[in-house]
């Protein structure tokens, strides 16, 4: 147990990597008015900044949010106690706040909420869903709610899933960070950018819902149903959407949670600690920069191989070439690296990157990528399975086209059926990315289901 003193330094050591790993840091403190709490449960870090987690106290379990940043933490704490003040205030779901001050002998600030038991994330619940017309109808209650704030001149800034609970008496509102207050009901506009930072978060696959939704939204303020305004909040949407995948794609070269970057004079490595230890990244550079291997990979200049590692078997891809080049999209490695990432963040099946590293060998730049291998079969070219497939691969096209990515390059033959069967993409190198793209035309749809279509006519 961490005595007062040291607590703040003892904060300043966490990481969301003890939440990943499952691991409990175990301190306490003193709360006025309440008491001592322990900590049981951390729910999430951000590295020197602040900390949430479940404690236990004398009367129960509480969240508690801690603020010990050496700078701007009263200025955060201050922020994020009015934002979570004013759900309560203006009759909205949310926790009661039973502290929110400094805690003078840990020297930090902190939030003490009520806990809600029984209750789930909504990201989870959704995840957990066992039907698409389940997860529709708590997507409508979640739209119900923001369409709730926006009657009462609340603007929450950060609408992502896991800032909502799901419980029997409705769905709260956790986060009050980014909260915008507002005298009067927000206006259509501001509540269509608004609804749009939501719908963003969404994969693009449930772009079709985006009508309906708008339509539940309308219901729910008041407002008449427009085309026009649908248009608008369709083109918000892909505008939030590009926005975040760029800043996604932006910590994907350094170290910035969950990547970590290692940077020496002939070497670049950058590894997702999601997936790969930092164990599990040193014992794989030390087996690729192995003089047999580097042999290896110099002899062919592009390919793949299986590499055994800790029990497991890994997929690698390798690219020789004699100029560095920076730009990912011009890199078949580090394109693959950066899709695959941009692929499981919208939610679409590929397998799943480790690693990417770039070695130099005398004049000679090795680029590798490290992925979990592709389970999955072929797509089957009988006449009677004809009808799955198309469908599969049509949800897949469309799935990417809105996402903004050009399939010029995109075959059927980049593609595999999982075991669930569905499609999965299996050399997103053959994709590019290009933020801010509009969705393509039939033409480009018929173009890549043609040559399937020519082998199930023979």
């Amino acid at each position: 147990m961490k005595s007062t003193k040291d607590l703040k330094q003892f904060l300043n050591t966490l990481s969301q990597d003890h939440v990943r790993a499952g691991s409990q840091p175990t301190f306490a403190l003193d709360v006025p008015g309440i008491g001592h709490i322990e900590c049981l449960k951390i729910f999430r870090v951000i590295g020197g900044k602040r900390v949430t987690f479940l404690a236990g106290g004398p009367q129960g379990h509480y969240a508690v949010k801690l603020y010990f940043a050496t700078r701007r933490s009263r200025t955060h704490w201050r922020r994020s106690a009015a934002g979570c003040r004013a759900f309560i205030e203006r009759d909205q779901l949310a926790p009661a706040i039973l502290f929110s001050g400094y805690l003078c002998e840990h020297d930090v600030f902190g939030i003490v909420f009520e806990f809600i038991e029984q209750a789930q994330a909504f990201g989870e619940t959704i995840s957990q869903s066992p039907s698409q017309a389940t997860r529709e109808e708590l997507f409508r209650r979640l739209i119900a709610c923001i369409a709730g704030h926006h009657n009462k001149g609340i603007i929450q800034n950060d609408l992502q899933t896991a800032n909502f609970l799901v419980a029997e008496a409705g769905i709260y509102s956790l986060d009050g960070d980014q909260v915008t207050l507002r005298r009067a009901p927000v206006s259509k506009r501001n509540s269509l950018k608004n609804l749009a930072v939501l719908l963003a978060y969404s994969p693009p696959r449930q772009d079709p819902a985006i009508a309906d939704y708008y339509q539940h939204y309308c219901n729910a303020r008041g407002f008449k149903y427009k085309p026009n305004d649908l248009d608008t909040l369709r083109h918000y949407v892909r505008r939030r959407r590009a926005k975040s995948l760029a800043a996604y794609i932006r910590k994907m070269f350094r170290t910035r949670d969950p990547f970590s970057c290692v940077q020496t004079g002939d070497l670049f490595m950058v590894f997702d600690r999601r997936v790969c230890s930092a164990e599990l990244a040193q014992s794989l550079t030390r087996r690729l920069r192995a003089e047999n291997q580097i042999k290896k990979l110099q002899a062919t200049p592009n390919g793949q191989f299986t590499l055994q590692v800790a029990g497991r078997n890994l997929s690698i891809r390798f690219e020789t070439q004699h100029s560095r080049k920076r730009n990912a999209s011009r890199n078949r490695v580090f394109r693959h690296w950066q899709n695959s990432l941009l692929l499981h963040r919208l939610q679409v099946d590929t397998p799943r990157p480790l690693a990417v590293w770039r070695i130099k060998v005398e004049r000679v730049y090795i680029s590798i990528i490290c992925t979990r291998p592709a389970e999955g079969v072929e797509p089957p070219k009988t006449p009677d399975q004809k009808q799955v497939i198309m469908a599969q691969l049509i949800d897949l096209y469309r799935t990417l086209n809105r996402a903004g990515f050009d399939l010029t390059d995109f075959s059927h033959n980049d593609v595999l059926l999982n075991k669930d069967g569905g499609a999965a993409v299996v050399n997103p190198e053959q994709l590019f990315y290009l933020p801010g793209k509009r969705p393509g035309n039939k033409a480009k749809l018929e173009t890549f289901l043609a040559p399937l279509e020519a082998d199930q006519a023979v």
